[in-house]
């Protein structure tokens, strides 16, 4: 704890309005200190997670999530559902390409094609299902790093004290 004497305090009152811009400097400082001491994750993306700035691989991202179960089992399901749609988009990009391909080979051939449509089609459903299962998993992902994070928000106070010592501030971590 910060305790100042009456003497300084009489001081610090009798000449607030000079030594305005550095308490409210002092603070700043103080509260900022504060809230960039917690030990939370950061996200840039889902892929991209940094501990302290230091970017995390998936294990140890696992790893950190392992304290709170439910945390991780969310992460996963993301995880999961971010490979399932990024395999979806893939067999449905493949599936538009081939058949673009094929039909384009049998028009150079001089065969009467059709078009296949059904093939168009279907690589297209597959394509926006995969987006949108990509879009869910990484949201879920993000969402259980941030619940991670508010669970590691520790409680910070900051206390103003006037007693016979004099004038203090008490910061409690």
């Amino acid at each position: 704890m910060l305790f100042l004497s009456k003497k300084c305090c009489k001081f610090i009152l009798n000449n607030y309005t000079k030594m305005k811009r550095k308490l409210v400097l002092l603070l700043s400082l103080v509260v900022s200190s504060l809230l960039f001491s917690q030990n939370t994750l950061e996200i840039n993306s889902a892929n991209h997670v940094k501990l302290n700035g230091v970017r995390l691989t998936v294990d140890q991202v696992r790893n950190t999530l392992s304290s709170n179960p439910e945390i991780l089992k969310s992460y996963n399901k993301g995880a999961t559902l971010n490979t399932v749609g990024t395999t979806c988009l893939g067999l449905g990009i493949g599936l538009i390409l081939g058949n673009g391909i094929a039909n384009i080979n049998n028009a150079n051939n001089g065969k009467d094609t059709d078009g296949r449509p059904g093939i168009f089609i279907l690589g297209g459903v597959l394509a926006v299902t995969g987006t949108v299962m990509k879009i869910t998993g990484n949201g879920k992902r993000k969402k259980s790093l941030k619940q991670y994070n508010e669970t590691q928000t520790t409680q910070k106070e900051v206390s103003l004290i006037n007693n016979s010592h004099g004038l203090g501030i008490a910061f409690r971590f």
